[in-house]
């Protein structure tokens, strides 16, 4: 049950009306309607999240009992390791299985059964082991209530691609203790709007033309690097789409989730920018990873490694491809750059005001390009294709690329980059709910939804993982 269909609209519609009429038993109306929403896609897929999370309560039940640090230790060590097997085996099996076989018998494996892969278990995943290894170090107080346990990991508008939320900030909340101020539902609706307009008129119109240029063989000149340089917007689109929804529709409930993007194409250099796209995935790798591993206090040479480990396996939490372990590596080596030439940037930028801003700008577009390029390794199916693909940008050859996809294209941006501009200039995430545009705005919004959106079901990207 996709949000971008007319199933899910009747769902929330009935979900919310009962939210509404029933506030002293809105906690299990919520539970309920996540429950429905995640079995939609399938209930054995169900069965295996309910039992992730009676694991991870009963070790955390049990961590809080405990004073040895070995007893501790284990008991963590069980549910952290509980949980990755349940990654690894649904997701990775069938990648280990390929490569294995191809290292030992020079032939590629197949898994004799079809291994379903459950919608959005990296980010449940990497949400339930947040809340033991919080509640080892002591951050917060097992939960007493399975049920309630169950929702901070089921909560359905953010349980397939995130944000992904910390146990002592969304736990609270999910009791649902207060009053949902009317203003406050009337911002998350706004919100909403603007989250299926970047989804359904944004970037499902987008994604059939980027598509169609990356599949080509031979490409017409120039096209190649628009589809490389369109795709990234489209992305955002899609992602920040969701996420939006995901916090419209909390907010109506009374529930504020984080932040995930704030304006990652204003960013001067990588590290900048993987602190701005992503937020909450961000800050999970550093604080549950990359801190653990010893950061950057173990010198240099160290701290690159560590840099490396993070990314790899952060390009493997994104897909169980080689592609995507390159990609993660790609974005390492952006990283770890980044942070050994900063102390040179910083002492340049120290020349003038002049100095700085062509600095800034040289970054932003440096980071943006080099962005968009690690994308092609998502979207090439092998290496060979990959190469096609890097040295179709650079071929000049008739005919050129018809100019017609840049205005096709432009038709769909302009509305985004508008709104996307009143929200940097304003210094606001959501400047509309203080302007007089807001009414304006939001008719186009929904004109443009019900006019030209697509209603195809398609998945959101980032669905995938």
């Amino acid at each position: 049950m996709l949000f971008n269909t007319l199933d899910f609209v009747a769902f929330l519609a009935l979900s919310y009306a009962l939210f509404l009429a029933l506030p002293r038993w809105r906690r299990h109306v919520v539970l309920g309607s996540s429950l429905l929403f995640y079995g939609s896609y399938n209930w054995a897929i169900l069965a295996l999240l309910l039992l992730t999370v009676a694991a991870n309560f009963y070790g955390a039940r049990r961590l809080s009992r405990e004073t040895g640090t070995g007893a501790r230790r284990l008991i963590l060590g069980l549910c952290v390791g509980l949980n990755m097997a349940f990654l690894g085996f649904f997701k990775y099996t069938g990648m280990l299985l390929y490569w294995g076989g191809i290292a030992v018998a020079d032939r590629p494996l197949e898994t004799p059964f079809d291994i379903l892969l459950p919608v959005g278990i990296s980010f449940y995943t990497f949400q339930i082991t947040s809340y033991v290894v919080d509640v080892y170090r002591g951050l917060i107080e097992p939960e007493k209530s399975y049920p309630s346990l169950v929702l901070f990991t089921v909560y359905f508008p953010q349980l397939v691609a995130g944000p992904i939320e910390r146990a002592g900030k969304l736990l609270p909340e999910l009791a649902f203790h207060h009053r949902v101020p009317v203003d406050m539902i009337w911002s998350g609706f706004v919100l909403c709007v603007w989250g299926y307009f970047k989804k359904v008129y944004v970037a499902d119109n987008l994604s059939p033309l980027v598509d169609y240029i990356l599949e080509l063989k031979d490409p017409p000149s120039g096209a190649m690097v628009f589809a490389t340089l369109l795709f990234p917007l489209q992305l955002y689109a899609d992602f920040t789409g969701y996420t939006d929804i995901a916090r419209g529709l909390s907010r109506m409930m009374g529930i504020e989730l984080s932040l995930n993007f704030f304006h990652p194409f204003l960013s001067t250099n990588h590290i900048e920018f993987w602190r701005r796209w992503h937020i909450t995935l961000g800050a999970f790798l550093r604080d549950y990873l990359y801190i653990p591993l010893g950061g950057s206090r173990v010198g240099p040479a160290r701290s690159i490694i560590n840099i490396m480990i993070v990314w790899a396996l952060g390009g493997l939490w994104h897909g169980a491809t080689a592609g995507y372990f390159v990609w993660g590596l790609y974005c390492g080596v952006l990283v770890a750059a980044t942070g050994a030439l900063m102390p040179a940037l910083q002492r340049m930028a120290t020349s003038g005001p002049t100095t700085r801003s062509l600095m800034a700008g040289g970054g932003r577009l440096f980071t943006f390009l080099t962005f968009s390029l690690g994308l092609l390794i998502l979207r090439a199916p092998d290496a060979p294709r990959l190469l096609e693909m890097l040295q179709s940008l650079f071929e000049i050859q008739n005919p050129s690329m018809d100019p017609g996809y840049i205005w096709l294209s432009l038709v769909f941006l302009v509305p985004l980059v508008v709104g996307e501009l009143w929200r940097i200039l304003s210094g606001k995430e959501e400047p509309w709910l203080e302007s007089r545009l807001l009414y304006p705005a939001l008719f186009v919004w929904i004109f443009l939804i019900w006019s030209l959106g697509r209603f195809e079901a398609r998945e959101f990207f980032y669905f995938q993982f």
